[in-house]
């Protein structure tokens, strides 16, 4: 029950701001804006995962309506795959900016070199607000299903499903300078089960719009239901993206 009063809660709050707007169909952009995007991380002395160095790739496209994502990021004995589709057909034009409306699914597969593979797939609702002032704003949530094989167990699987919620917002000023934060029930690689928190902070600095070097923090709790709140987590990454 408490759920589904979220999830009620959440989807509202999305679409409240569009009440006013006028709903129109996006065009289809004439170029698409890409990037490529490498980096480093290493989590800290802290929590049930600690001590273990991380590298990441990633690929993004926008072609609005439509976009997509494909990442990993890997260490010694785990390796974690995610890709993401979006399609944002509707627009809510305000003075400031626009609305932007639609769905978008993603996978994400995570292989324990010595014990289990899991599959995580997300089907979700997406808003996203974005300004003349170069503040951005992206909510979704939706349903997830959860299968996990083990290596020692032939011919099984357990399967889980929950609501999943996401937040991000991120500002890019004139001079390059950017922040952004970002909160959810997942990130772009650990998926848990509702609730779980995974923060993200991070700064970055924009070269001609071209090149981008940034640094963040991020923080994955444990059960906020089930247990007594505790870090699985905290990771600080470094990385550099080239847009074209």
């Amino acid at each position: 029950m408490k759920k589904t009063s979220v999830l009620a809660f959440l989807v509202s709050a999305l679409f409240l701001s569009s009440a006013f707007a006028k709903i129109e169909t996006l065009p289809i952009d004439q170029r698409p804006k890409q990037y490529i995007q490498l980096g480093y991380g290493r989590t800290v002395d802290r929590g049930i995962n600690r001590n273990k160095n991380y590298g990441f790739a990633q690929y993004n496209f926008e072609w609005q309506p439509f976009g997509g994502f494909a990442g990993f990021q890997s260490d010694s004995k785990i390796f974690d795959l995610t890709l993401r589709t979006t399609y944002l057909p509707f627009a809510g034009y305000h003075q400031n900016g626009v609305w932007r409306f639609g769905a978008s699914t993603a996978y994400h597969m995570q292989r324990s070199l010595d014990s289990y593979r899991e599959h995580d797939i997300l089907w979700e609702i997406e808003a996203r607000w974005i300004s003349t002032s170069g503040l951005t704003f992206v909510g979704r949530t939706g349903y997830s299903l959860r299968v996990t094989t083990f290596d020692a167990i032939k011919n099984f699987c357990m399967t889980d499903g929950d609501i999943v919620a996401y937040a991000e917002v991120d500002k890019v000023w004139k001079n390059g300078m950017e922040l952004f934060t970002s909160l959810g029930s997942y990130n772009l690689y650990r998926y848990p089960l509702f609730f779980c928190p995974q923060w993200t902070f991070g700064a970055a600095y924009n070269i001609k719009e071209v090149v981008r070097v940034g640094a963040s923090l991020e923080v994955g709790m444990t059960d906020f239901y089930a247990s007594v709140a505790y870090f699985n987590h905290i990771m600080a990454k470094v990385d550099v993206r080239i847009c074209f």
